[in-house]
């Protein structure tokens, strides 16, 4: 079994060099210029590109006909598949995965394959937690369709969550409403930005002086109860606020973390994030078919 994700997953190089992971093209759209999110691509890049460019930069999924690249080339080495990407409702990528699967089977050569996509109805590292869950799965010899359910009752019950320091982007990006933007400045408040049904959403309201630490937290209790086993990551946009490890400590206070880190946005996630946003995507890993194991802990 062979993995596919696209970059939104965020996951570190250590992590798709050690489960053997594809990643899919992915562009950020500057102007009439594409960049590559498989390289590295720095936040003040991106802040630069936000200032300057007459259009906001926009991410652009991998296409069909880049999947069919992909899968053709894998399935020569491997029979199945099993990608996991960011969710359906946010960008092109699963529907393009799904388009280039059916064309794949109808040529004779890959007749026998099988390519399972997986929408884990996130995105950044709720959706590269599942990857790596898909990795262990792949090194135990679980089968493709165990770890597609394994990998189906994750996505049931992730969350992720981030407080973006600012509206700015979110608006600038068509991801909130002028009205509420003006709204939220004049009373002095900011959303927790998440998830429903695989959609961005505003699903609470804090205080900009309030602690986003514990706002995020206190959303996570209130999903998953204290003390589930449960895998964690801690994001942030910036390596030198010290708010994603306290994060990552006071989830390790309340939960039984079998597996945690920190890491950086996303460049997509950063886009529309901007700088001092924190968040934090938190998985239970109980009740599943298999009893899931952790991952080695690689460098971000």
């Amino acid at each position: 079994m062979r993995i596919v994700t696209n970059p939104g997953s965020n996951l570190p190089r250590q992590a798709l060099a050690h489960y053997a992971i594809e990643e899919s093209p992915q562009q950020i759209v500057v102007g009439a210029t594409a960049h590559d999110t498989r390289a590295p691509i720095s936040y003040a890049t991106i802040d630069r590109w936000i200032r300057t460019s007459p259009e906001f930069p926009h991410v652009v999924g991998t296409t069909a006909h880049e999947f069919v690249a992909v899968f053709s080339t894998l399935a020569r080495e491997d029979p199945e598949l099993i990608v996991v990407l960011t969710s359906k409702q946010i960008i092109q990528t699963h529907a393009a995965a799904v388009s280039a699967a059916r064309t794949l089977k109808t040529a004779l050569a890959f007749k026998n394959t099988e390519i399972v996509v997986i929408d884990s109805r996130m995105t950044d590292a709720a959706t590269g937690l599942l990857v790596l869950a898909a990795g262990e799965a792949r090194r135990a010899g679980l089968g493709l369709r165990k770890t597609q359910r394994v990998l189906e009752l994750l996505a049931e019950r992730a969350t992720l969550a981030f407080v973006p320091s600012t509206l700015d982007n979110l608006v600038k990006g068509g991801r909130a409403g002028w009205a509420r933007a003006q709204i939220a400045g004049l009373l002095q408040l900011l959303p927790i930005v998440g998830f429903r049904e695989g959609e961005l959403a505003s699903i609470d309201r804090i205080r900009r002086s309030s602690d986003h630490a514990e706002a995020l937290l206190d959303h996570a209790l209130k999903a998953h109860g204290r003390g589930r086993p449960v895998w964690a990551v801690a994001l942030h946009s910036d390596p030198s606020d010290e708010r994603a490890m306290n994060l990552l400590a006071r989830v390790r206070s309340v939960f039984d973390v079998r597996y945690g880190f920190v890491r950086p946005l996303s460049p997509g996630s950063y886009i529309h994030a901007g700088a001092g946003a924190l968040g934090l995507v938190v998985v239970p890993v109980d009740g599943l078919p298999w009893e899931l194991p952790a991952p080695p802990t690689f460098a971000s």
